[in-house]
């Protein structure tokens, strides 16, 4: 199932404050968001430890995505290294055009003597 998209930092402040203050529970805060009530109790953790500026951070990666994205930036060097290769060397992808066909070959045919003998 795909990631929600990211909330605004201020969404997540009004959320956790709502919580904080007893306004709301974390489960209805998070199923009127649409997130899970562990991204609002990470929220939460996040606003007590270190403020609004702990909110507004860029979410750690975990490791595998961290890898997936090395790969990403790896493939696309690499891509970028093969397009040049082939900007500055393209006669090494021209393929010579077939050969013509030969003509048909007309041969004449000679008349039988008997059709000549039979007309005459």
């Amino acid at each position: 199932m795909p990631r929600p998209p990211a909330l605004h930092p201020d969404a997540k402040l009004r959320i956790v404050l709502a919580v904080l203050a007893g306004a709301t529970t974390t489960a209805r805060a998070a199923q009127t968001a649409g997130v899970t009530r562990q991204s609002v109790g990470n929220w939460k953790r996040q606003f007590l430890s270190g403020g609004y500026r702990a909110l507004a951070a860029p979410a750690q990666l975990d490791t595998r995505e961290q890898c997936l994205l090395e790969e990403i930036a790896r493939l696309r060097v690499a891509l970028d290294e093969a397009c040049s290769r082939l900007q500055t060397q393209p006669a090494a992808l021209h393929v010579p055009p077939s050969p013509p066909a030969p003509a048909p070959v007309r041969m004449r045919v000679p008349e039988c003597a008997c059709a000549l003998t039979s007309a005459a």
